[in-house]
């Protein structure tokens, strides 16, 4: 082997696995967080729209992990997150309101 191939054979190596999509662990996680903290400020959230889409987008990034899609998963974590935070401050607009 030359000299250099072994250190080539690295760095390609090193390329290839950049260029697949990392475990999407910390929008997984925050999604759920999200979605929980939602829940308990809204008892009723389950009837909420926006809890509603934001649980079935982060169903869809768990069938989507699973499938191994993981920049799919991520994208549909951080848009359940984001609809989590909004119901979750939907529900507590309209405690305050009461």
């Amino acid at each position: 082997m030359y000299p250099y191939s072994r250190y080539f054979l690295t760095l390609v190596f090193v390329f290839w696995l950049s260029a697949c999509g990392s475990f999407p662990v910390q929008e997984m996680s925050d999604a759920r967080q999200a979605i929980n903290a939602a829940r308990t400020v809204d008892v009723k959230g389950k009837s909420n729209p926006l809890f509603l889409e934001a649980y079935n987008l982060l169903k869809n990034a768990e069938s989507a992990l699973e499938n191994g899609e993981y920049d799919k998963a991520r994208e549909l974590a951080v848009k359940a997150r984001e609809k989590a935070m909004a119901s979750r401050k939907k529900a507590i607009n309209s405690q305050i309101t009461k």
